[in-house]
Parts: C-alpha cells; structure tokens; sequence
C-alpha cells in the first residue's frame, strides 16, 4: 500500500511541476504583450496633403531588445487646389466658383520589428522597419485644369483628366519610437514614421501614442 502511495507522489510531482511551468511560462508571455492607441498628424506627400492617421496596435515583446508590432490604422488627407488662390475670378458672384478639393483616405497594416537602442527605467528609444499593406480611396485626379467660361456667360469650371478612386498596394515603413513615463502596465510614445509604396504614396507623420499591457486569459 505504502508503495503504491509512494509511487502515486512521484508520479504527481512531476506532473505538477511541468503543468506550473508551463501556467508560468504562459504567465510570462502573456505580461509581455501590450494594446496601444496612437493619433498621429501626417503629410500625404504625392499630393502635398494634410491629414492624420490613428492606428490600433499590438506589441509582443520577443527578447530583451527586440519586439514585433502589428496594427490596423486608417488615414484621412485632404486639400484644396494649390493654384486656386492666383486664378483670377470674374466680378459677377454667380460666376464665380470654388476650389477643387482632393481627398485620400486609406486602411493599412504595418507589421513592424522594433529593436531597442537604449532601454531604462522610464524610457524606451526604439527604431524599427516593416512592410505596408494599404487599401486606399482617392478623389485626386491624375491631370486637371482651371478654364473660364467668360466666354459662354457661365461660371469658371474645372476639367478632370482622370481619377483613379480604389487601389491596393504594398510598401515599407520605417519607424521611431520614444517610449517615456514607462509604468509597469502602462506607457506613452512619441513617434515618427516614413513609408511609402508601390503607387508613390509617400506618408510621413509624428504623434502620440498611449499603451497599456494586457493578460488576454
């Protein structure tokens, strides 16, 4: 009887000890990832367009040093025709007409590998670089022009040579991240990023970004 108790408990320990270090491993894993919210004011540069972009993000922190991101943002950039402001407009205000507005929104994701250059306390100095995978809608034309109907007694008009609204594309992106006030579940970020892709969409953007550490289970 004593034997086979004996052989129960040694049977159990390890048992034990192997399901403990795995609950704890999980434990470690999952103290690891952290949700983050980010509103950052951007440039669209193929168009010289003012907007902003806001991304939901998360970060797995895979050694010391290095950790991986992935988000979901979306952008929005818009602004009137650049040239509207010299054209000269007819005295009759019926005749006289408005500029041209162009806007770009998109939904992208940026899967990105961070690599820490300094790591204390409080703050955190990140670089890292990644793909983009980007769906965008655009009202920009690839050609238009600014006549005047003086001529014909009606208001001046635009002439769109060609638009392009829907296109997918993929791209890279490099960014810089500046972690401060770092607690233990949670942190803010300053960051900058560059990207551009296979359609010459060129973004550049800075802003803010708040994160917090979570335990899914």
């Amino acid at each position: 009887m004593k034997s086979k108790l004996l052989l129960s408990v040694l049977i159990f320990i390890p048992t034990f000890c192997e399901a403990q270090t795995r609950v704890d491993t999980l434990k470690k894993i999952e103290s690891n990832g952290s949700l983050s919210l980010g509103v950052s004011y951007s440039r669209h540069g193929s168009g010289d367009l003012n907007g902003y972009l806001v991304d939901i993000g998360y970060e797995y922190q895979l050694k010391k040093q290095f950790s991986f991101y992935n988000n979901l943002a979306f952008s929005v950039h818009s602004d009137k025709d650049f040239g509207y402001d010299m054209i000269s407009q007819p005295t009759n205000p019926f005749l006289q007409s408005g500029p041209l507005i162009f806007v770009k929104s998109g939904i992208q994701t940026s899967p990105t590998l961070f690599y820490a250059v300094s790591d204390k306390k409080c703050s955190k100095f990140k670089i890292g670089a990644g793909p983009v995978i980007r769906f965008q809608e655009s009202s920009y034309p690839a050609g238009f022009s600014y006549n005047s109907g003086r001529e014909f007694n009606i208001s001046n008009y635009y002439i769109i040579k060609g638009v392009q609204p829907k296109i997918f594309t993929v791209g890279y992106k490099f960014s810089i991240d500046y972690m401060f006030a770092v607690k233990p579940n949670n942190s803010f970020s300053l960051k900058a990023f560059y990207q551009n892709d296979t359609n010459g969409d060129l973004i550049v953007g800075f802003g803010l970004a708040y994160s917090h550490r979570v335990k899914f289970f």
